[in-house]
């Protein structure tokens, strides 16, 4: 599974390594749920299993995917991003001839048993 650039991912929670990061798949720019491994320092997609609605009831689905906003083109991206921005109080100047983030490549959910998000972690100390 290839790892996010580093210039593509911000933190923020330091003490369990998780931020969010900008990923561009098949022309299509998404924030990402992520994570950096303590050991490596790599940074990597989080993955859940999306809950589907069976009899009523919510199940998960047996297909990994990544954990992501999808914000469409470049140009949706940034439009979106600024009206984030707007509800935040906060205006932006959009430098339109900036190189957008260089592909990860084609995500791979984790091999079983092991996850890369951390889900596989001993959150015990975690405050939920």
């Amino acid at each position: 599974m290839p790892a996010i650039d580093e210039k593509c991912f911000i933190e923020t929670n330091p003490k369990y390594g998780e931020g969010i990061a900008i990923d561009t798949y098949q022309n299509e720019i998404s924030l990402v749920a992520a994570r950096k491994a303590e050991d490596t320092g790599e940074i990597f997609m989080q993955w859940v299993y999306p809950l589907r609605k069976v009899d009523d009831k919510a199940v998960p689905s047996e297909k990994m995917l990544p954990w992501k906003i999808r914000l469409g083109s470049r140009e949706q991206a940034l439009t979106t991003l600024v009206k984030l921005a707007g509800i935040l109080g906060v205006t932006l100047v959009v430098d339109k001839n900036a190189d957008p983030p260089a592909p990860s490549g084609t995500p791979k959910p984790p091999e079983f048993g092991h996850s890369p998000s951390g889900a596989d972690q001993d959150d015990g100390d975690l405050p939920f």
